[in-house]
């Protein structure tokens, strides 16, 4: 054999183990969902029924104490995945309103819709 035989051997070699590690790494798929996966779907409206728009919202898990927050789009919905079953206090604070508390029981892979309305909050007149 050759010096210059082994030389192409070997790069042939190194090329055909980089091509198939880069085959590995791009065609991965997503992790799978945790089996715990639950869903909450939330829709903030007032005593009129016209959907509250900036709303503050925040999730906290009662065992945990893990919160999530966040605000209502333009449709006043608020959307949150990757959470664990159990119970959670939902609370929606806006400007103008007084703030409202639930708490929900959610179950493995459960989506939970939810609709919460705010009530005016009272003026002090001086």
């Amino acid at each position: 054999m050759t010096a210059r035989f082994i030389v192409r051997m070997g790069l042939a070699v190194l090329f055909a183990a980089s091509a198939c590690a880069w085959a590995q790494t791009s065609q991965q798929s997503p992790p799978p969902l945790r089996p715990t996966e639950s869903v909450v779907d939330l829709v903030v409206t007032d005593q009129s029924g016209a959907v509250v728009a900036n709303a503050s919202v925040s999730i906290r898990d009662v065992e945990t104490g893990k919160r999530i927050a966040g605000s209502t789009n333009e449709s006043g919905r608020f959307h949150t995945a990757d959470l664990a079953g159990g119970k959670y206090e939902v609370t929606v604070k806006s400007r103008g309103f007084k703030p409202s508390t639930v708490t929900a029981d959610l179950g493995l892979f459960e989506t939970r819709q939810m609709t919460i309305m705010l009530l005016v909050a009272p003026t002090i007149d001086d």
